[in-house]
């Protein structure tokens, strides 16, 4: 079983991440109200909240190599406040009305990973398969919804303290290709601080005060298209900052979290087919403070990184 579980310290998940953990299980929810950092004239001011569950499944398939199957789901709602408006008059009265913006995206993941250890067992190369249904709550599932991508990351121990990577992301959004060139890092610099990441979509800076209680800073860039018709999509763009808190529960392998940032270059984008031709709107919505908890499942690949006392 320990052979087992420790694959790594290097995994693909949905989100590209190096990380000297894996999360077997997972579960979090979250919300982003709006900000006043910003006002600008064309800004829209919306809110939304996140649902995220996860779970990872690996398997020795040989002396250096395994297989990782890591379905996800994942629930984003987007809404913003309600809007008075007059729609009719009774007498002299005036009745008004409301409006309410509200859209759901949802996203099915099967990440499929073959990890390879090279007879240098400082270097391993790690091949990723994605498949996708990303999707609106005015569709169904089908081909029409689905995207297919993954992952090639080549990792090199330089040191006992450090870990470079680079590699390359693909995934066929429903805007056209989306490659994303990686380049990324593991490094100890001392037995209290460790940080890791693969840029430019993600990295982290984790503090240990005791073995059970971490902190850290994060920053996290989202780049995802929904299906919204035939060939309508909902395309959003934004980068999240991130101060977080870990606790690992003590004789337990959970850990619970809890995140507080905000958004930053947030824009959305609509994409239609009408009558008179395609139609794409881009608008720049509100950045926004958020907050996100869960609990994890989660096994340590690297014995650096202290969660027990």
């Amino acid at each position: 079983m320990r052979k087992l579980l420790l694959l790594a310290y290097l995994f693909i998940n949905t989100a590209v991440k190096a990380q000297p953990f894996i999360d077997v299980a997972t579960v979090q929810y979250g919300n982003c109200g709006i900000s006043d950092l910003y006002k600008g004239e064309d800004e829209w001011r919306i809110k939304n909240d996140w649902l995220n569950a996860s779970l990872t499944l690996p398997f020795n398939i040989g002396m250096h190599d395994y297989l990782v199957v890591n379905p996800e789901y994942n629930r984003k709602k987007f809404y913003d406040g309600v809007s008075n408006h007059i729609y009719g008059n009774s007498g002299n009265v005036s009745i008004e009305g409301t409006t309410k913006y509200e859209s759901t995206y949802q996203s099915i993941l099967l990440p499929v990973s073959y990890l390879h250890t090279l007879s240098d067992t400082t270097k391993n190369i790690v091949f990723c398969y994605i498949y996708r249904q990303n999707y609106s709550d005015i569709l169904k599932l089908g081909w029409t919804t689905d995207q297919h991508g993954g992952a090639i990351i080549y990792s090199n121990s330089a040191s006992s303290k450090f870990t470079w990577k680079a590699g390359l992301y693909y995934n066929r959004e429903f805007y056209g290709n989306y490659f994303l060139p990686l380049l990324g890092f593991e490094w100890k610099p001392n037995e209290k601080i460790y940080c890791w990441g693969l840029l430019p979509n993600n990295t982290s800076i984790d503090y240990t005060i005791v073995a059970p209680l971490h902190i850290g800073f994060a920053y996290q860039g989202v780049e995802e298209s929904y299906a919204e018709g035939y060939n309508d999509y909902f395309h959003l763009t934004e980068g999240q900052i991130q101060l977080y808190s870990n606790y690992y529960i003590p004789h337990t392998p959970l850990v619970l979290s809890f995140e507080a940032g905000q958004t930053a270059a947030r824009t959305f984008e609509y994409f239609r087919v009408t009558p008179n031709g395609d139609a794409t709107t881009k608008t720049h919505p509100s950045e926004g403070f958020f907050i996100r908890g869960g609990i994890a499942l989660r096994v340590v690949t690297d014995k650096r990184f202290r969660t027990r006392l």
